[in-house]
């Protein structure tokens, strides 16, 4: 595959963004890989085709604006109960890649096409024990991994691979338990089947087929706003407020602040809560008295 050539300033290209800041924006989160945007979202902004791959998951995800990469999966296609219903062929997703933590990178509109399926062999040789690990782990954990799960203990139980209507039959009838579907699959499981060859990786080839310079400028200037706005959130929240009624410590005794002058209520006391947030209003000295505006 062909890199897609991207002719945006190096400057703007490499400018990079936090999930909080995406989701604070367009939505869908911060902790999925394929998003599904609310429907109110979607009006305001108009996307609904966003990717984030890491690299503990996806090895060979694009590192640079345009590149190709390839993308793993236990499924080969995108028609499971967890994929959002606008998630049609050709699958081309607006994809983001994690370079570390909290710094996503735009590379750019990649088309997902199914490349092959891993035998247990290759996915051996990949020499990357921190992605198998990772897969084994995120399989074990998640709601996604479920139907890999079930497989795993249908062989157990039966000693040979479910139907598609029986492993649906076990989807549905663990989904009305409160615990999590086939909770004693444990990693160690995930990664067995793996590695004898019962559970396979599919490879997907990613190839870039756009660049969407406008979307990058905007969230490059957007992100910059947003983060300022967010440091002088929590610089004025560092502010400890003075409660009143609360108890104190003193010795052997103990004390309650109450009736303190010179100080003003901000907000209004709710059910349930311990005290009244106030704010406090310096009365000013006599060299220093205080100036009213």
């Amino acid at each position: 595959m062909k890199p897609y050539a991207v002719t945006i300033a190096e400057l703007e290209r490499s400018v990079t963004v936090s999930r909080e800041f995406m989701n604070s924006v367009f939505g869908g989160g911060t902790r999925k890989s394929f998003v599904k945007i609310r429907l109110e979202k979607f009006k305001e902004h108009g996307y609904n085709d966003f990717a984030y791959l890491t690299t503990e998951v996806d090895s060979l995800a694009p590192s640079l604006a345009g590149q190709p990469g390839l993308f793993f999966s236990t499924r080969e296609a995108f028609d499971h109960e967890y994929t959002p219903v606008w998630m049609k062929e050709p699958y081309i997703f607006r994809v983001f890649t994690r370079l570390e933590s909290s710094r996503w990178l735009y590379q750019g509109q990649y088309k997902f096409a199914h490349c092959k399926t891993l035998t247990a062999k290759e996915w051996g040789e990949q020499g990357e024990k921190v992605v198998q690990n990772t897969w084994a782990h995120n399989i074990a954990q998640y709601r996604w991994g479920a139907d890999v799960r079930g497989r795993i203990a249908y062989r157990e139980q039966s000693g040979r691979d479910p139907s598609a209507a029986q492993l649906k039959e076990m989807l549905v009838e663990e989904a009305t338990k409160k615990t999590a579907a086939f909770p004693h699959i444990t990693k160690e499981k995930v990664l067995s089947a793996f590695q004898k060859g019962k559970e396979h990786m599919v490879i997907w080839k990613m190839e870039c087929v756009g660049y969407d310079e406008g979307f990058q400028r905007r969230i490059a200037a957007e992100f910059k706003a947003w983060e300022l706005g967010q440091n002088l959130t929590h610089k004025y929240e560092d502010i400890k407020p003075v409660v009143r009624n609360q108890k104190v410590e003193t010795g052997v005794r103990q004390r309650y602040m109450k009736n303190i002058p010179q100080r003003t209520k901000v907000g209004t006391k709710k059910r349930g809560e311990q005290g009244e947030v106030v704010q406090y209003v310096p009365r000013g000295t006599r060299s220093r008295p205080l100036q009213s505006s």
